[in-house]
Parts: structure tokens; sequence; C-alpha cells
């Protein structure tokens, strides 16, 4: 997942704040990332073993650890653009 996210130079930053471990860490923390399922995996019911995996990868964004927390702060998570809001509308304060 985190190949299918990179940019060209492989690099992967957070899909909402825009921080990118290696930017911050160097070296050592070069392609790091969490990813967040838009739809959990145990979700997937249909299909076999080679179609989720296929249909996972797609349904990940890739998130730093602070805006992978705020998502699961309730039940259901908030959305990507939720906590995309939420980040810039506080940048403006």
């Amino acid at each position: 997942a985190i190949e299918y996210y990179a940019d060209a130079r492989g690099n992967i930053s957070c899909d909402i704040c825009s921080f990118n471990f290696e930017s911050v860490y160097g070296t050592p923390a070069k392609g790091y990332i969490e990813m967040h399922h838009i739809k959990p995996i145990y979700m997937y019911k249909d299909g076999d073993i080679r179609q989720t995996i296929d249909a996972a990868i797609k349904n990940l964004r890739p998130v730093c650890a602070n805006c992978h927390k705020v998502i699961h702060r309730t039940r259901p998570p908030y959305g990507i653009e939720d906590v995309k809001g939420f980040y810039q509308n506080n940048l403006a304060l």
C-alpha cells in the first residue's frame, strides 16, 4: 500500500495534514506512514482473497499517527475529509 500511494521519489505524506516522517526524522523514517482503512477488511465478504486485497488497497489512505487517532475518536470513525476540515479550520485560527 505504501508503494501504491508513494510519489515518484518514494515519498509518502499524510493525506490530511501532509506530514512526512522522513522530512522530520530523516532516513530512519523513510517510507513510514500509517494506513487508514476507509472500509474495514472485515466488511469484505464477497470475492476471493486477491479481489479483497486489490479492493482493500484502494480503500486505504496514508495518514500520520496523530490524524489517525483523531479519525478513530468516534464510532463510526470520522471521515478523511472531516478530519481534513478540522485541521484546515484550526490552522485559520
